[in-house]
């Protein structure tokens, strides 16, 4: 363990304490989860529509904070494998290729795509909370 003092007329591990809780609480979520959802539509314009089900597959939702902690916002947009509404188990065999068949990089091209303006505006969102902590 590391311990270590700051002195001054500023709190400085309760603001760190406070800008923490921000940065793990439900507001980043709520920034990510809307992140996620421009993401999801994009792929859901760019992924194969032979049967529709890919489509439909794709969602953005909310997930637990220990997801985020884990996997970060990548956790909120997903092509739905195992559980929700409704189910794609092909979706990573589209996206990743198989031996006979090449990939359809649906979802990377997706996140390539508008992966700058959703960082940009979850970057300006983050930095708005994180300055409201500190006001």
């Amino acid at each position: 363990m590391i311990g270590f003092a700051l002195s001054g007329g500023v709190n400085v591990q309760g603001e760190l304490l406070r800008i923490t809780k921000v940065l793990f609480g439900t507001e980043i979520q709520k920034v990510f989860l809307a992140g996620a959802r421009v993401v999801a539509t994009a792929a859901r314009n760019q992924a194969p529509k032979r049967s529709g089900l890919l489509k439909k597959a794709i969602s953005a939702n909310g997930v637990s904070p220990r997801m985020v902690a884990t996997r970060g916002p990548a956790a909120f947009a997903k092509a739905n494998i195992k559980r929700g509404r409704v189910k794609a188990p092909h979706a990573h065999l589209v996206e990743g290729g198989t031996k006979v068949a090449a990939g359809v990089f649906f979802f990377r091209d997706a996140v390539n795509a508008s992966g700058g303006a959703v960082l940009s505006k979850a970057t300006s969102e983050t930095q708005k909370l994180v300055e409201g902590v500190l006001r």
